[in-house]
């Protein structure tokens, strides 16, 4: 939907057969059912069959959409990273520093394998640790304490295993391992690398955890940031070849950067 003004407070939606509208906020009476910055109505199926959904905005004639609703014949949970191009979705189940948040992605299919768009309602189940939902950044929030905890749709189940920094048995930076130079143009500024931490049975780990220890002050230094790989910005305009040492959790491991003008 679009409006000219981008005031969306006028806006007013409804739904008719299988499908419902979802309000906006705290309050599951609010008029408003628009998003009052994206202009966003939020449709849910509430049983399998047809639907129709009506627009109506300011001065204007009410739109109506047809909406066709199914239930879910499979559902397929992800954890995934847009920031590595390395890393690929993690299928259950998914290795979890503590205290870290990850996004999940989910795909739907009815019974006969077909794309539903949407997305099925899941439940954590907890184990030893603590997971719950986190809407600031439409992701799940594991806590401080390791353990197992289960999301669960109705045709989902993705095990996530929270652990601690102690769980790290080796770490590679861009997919390097220690004691291999790791190339660089050299002059570009900074080069963000992505350092991937695995445990000792070889299963990567997700989340920032907690802060590596880079000893090579002012050429490299990690990043702050909350994504599921923890990244590491190296000067570039370092010349030639220069050691680098990483400490984290109880691992210290020793690469080289190798700078050149290729």
């Amino acid at each position: 939907m679009q409006d000219g003004d981008g005031d969306w407070s006028q806006w007013r939606a409804s739904a008719t057969g299988a499908i419902g509208v979802v309000a906006v906020g705290d309050d599951p009476n609010a008029d408003n059912l628009f998003d009052g910055v994206s202009g966003l109505v939020t449709v849910e199926g509430v049983d399998a069959g047809d639907g129709l959904l009506t627009v109506v905005g300011v001065g204007d004639a009410p739109a109506t959409f047809p909406i066709s609703t199914a239930t879910v014949g499979g559902t397929t949970l992800v954890v995934t990273s847009d920031e590595d191009p390395d890393v690929a979705d993690l299928t259950s189940p998914v290795h979890v520093f503590t205290n870290s948040i990850v996004p999940v992605a989910q795909t739907n299919v009815d019974s006969n394998g077909k794309p539903l768009l949407g997305e099925a309602p899941l439940m954590v189940i907890q184990g030893a640790t603590s997971v719950h939902y986190d809407p600031s950044s439409l992701g799940f929030a594991a806590g401080a304490t390791p353990g197992t905890a289960h999301l669960v749709g109705l045709r989902a189940d993705l095990e996530l295993d929270v652990v601690g920094s102690d769980a790290i048995a080796a770490f590679t930076i861009n997919g390097y391992a220690p004691m291999t130079p790791i190339p660089l143009q050299q002059g570009t500024g900074n080069a963000v690398l992505y350092l991937l931490p695995y445990d000792a049975s070889g299963h990567l780990l997700v989340g920032p955890g907690t802060d590596p220890i880079v000893l090579l002050d002012g050429v490299a230094q990690p990043t702050s940031d909350t994504s599921i790989v923890r990244s590491m910005l190296v000067n570039t305009h370092w010349p030639g070849s220069v050691p680098l040492e990483v400490s984290w959790g109880n691992v210290t491991e020793q690469f080289t950067i190798v700078t050149s003008t290729f």
